[in-house]
């Protein structure tokens, strides 16, 4: 942790699909010195995309989602322009990044949105298509992310410290991020991005009685707008930047998280996924790099030594990095959040550690 400049670390382990180990160390925040508790909560960056794409298939379960219906009739954002590739944008392509959409766009204002390839052709890893999904999802079932998740996974699997959104009780646990070795240019914390965005909004949720938690797109951009020149800025590029985000704005503890990789694991409590639905979820819908990784609805997926293991990294503003690991085979996992923009080299020494494997994921021609 000290030679990659990370200064908090929290991790947690299932086996037999069961919470086995807890594990934290280190600092909340290296400027003030405050330590780091179990009940600290970290910006799970990209980690937030297994969670969304888990409700997704809950929804297409019960009935109440199509896969292969295109986006675009069930709520097509005005900032979607009418390249017909857009018309054929499905969730399907969406949890398997095959839609062609770029990640985030570099200018959302000024930008508009449609893919760079074909949908249905290759990997082509992307948030901007999870926060389109997102605004489906809330149209079709009448609720705001948070609030969907919280009915349909995080109170069914006991996850109490997760959410992707923002309170003053959730300030009081956040960690702060902080920059990678070599990338800090003084002595102060980087600028916190999703913290300070959240904070520019806080005054107006209280204001209007809207909870951040209950804000959906058309409160973000009522918001964007009452903000008048304070925005865009170096936090806040457009109202998506004030509104929770399935591509990621969770926050959580490792143990909350390591409570989710229970619905990998058939038999291990909490909620789970029907057999046809589960084997979407887990099993290999498109081919990354044969033979050895492919894309799940929702996760990677790395055929090893040790069988087939799922996985997903994070990545927040080069701030907060993250990996979550599970064999749901052998009914184990395990996750390791940390608060530096060095993260990456302590979760990977970890990983090795824990499992004697070196993964090929962790190749940088391998990332998205």
């Amino acid at each position: 942790m000290h030679r990659a400049g990370v200064p908090g670390l929290s991790a947690a382990a299932l086996q037999e699909g069961q919470l086995a180990w807890q594990f934290h160390l280190g600092q909340a925040n290296a400027q003030t010195g405050q330590s780091l508790t179990s009940e600290a909560l970290f910006e799970a960056a990209s980690l937030s995309k297994p969670v969304f794409a888990w409700l997704v298939l809950r929804l297409a379960e019960q009935g109440r989602l199509d896969l292969d219906e295109p986006l675009v009739r069930g709520f097509r954002p005005d900032w979607v322009d009418d390249h017909p590739w857009n018309a054929r944008i499905t969730a399907r392509e969406v949890l398997r990044h095959t839609t062609g959409l770029p990640n985030w766009r570099r200018q959302p204002l000024q930008q508009s949105l449609h893919p760079a390839v074909e949908p249905g052709t290759r990997i082509s890893y992307s948030g901007e298509a999870f926060f389109w999904l997102q605004l489906v999802v809330e149209q079709l079932s009448g609720l705001p992310l948070q609030r969907l998740a919280w009915q349909l996974l995080f109170a069914p699997a006991g996850m109490c410290d997760s959410d992707f959104a923002w309170s003053d009780d959730l300030a009081l646990r956040s960690v702060w991020g902080h920059a990678a070795p070599g990338r800090a240019t003084s002595s102060t914390l980087p600028r916190q991005m999703m913290r300070e965005a959240w904070t520019v909004v806080e005054p107006l949720a209280a204001q209007w009685g809207l909870p951040l938690s209950d804000w959906r797109l058309e409160d973000a951009q009522r918001a964007f707008a009452s903000l008048g020149s304070a925005v865009p800025n170096a936090a806040v590029g457009w109202p998506g930047d004030l509104m929770s985000n399935a591509a990621a704005s969770l926050r959580c503890t490792a143990a909350d998280y390591a409570r989710f990789l229970r619905v990998v694991m058939p038999g291990a409590g909490g909620p789970q996924l029907s057999p046809p639905w589960q084997r979407l979820f887990t099993e290999s819908q498109f081919e990354q790099h044969p033979p050895w990784t492919s894309k799940t609805l929702g996760w990677n997926l790395e055929r090893t030594s040790a069988g087939q293991l799922l996985y997903h990294g994070g990545n927040n503003a080069q701030q907060f990095r993250c990996f979550a690991l599970a064999d749901p085979a052998a009914r184990r996992a395990l996750v390791v959040l940390t608060n530096g923009g060095g993260g990456d080299q302590v979760y990977q020494a970890v990983v090795h550690a824990a499992t004697g494997l070196t993964l090929r994921a962790f190749e940088p021609s391998s990332r998205p």
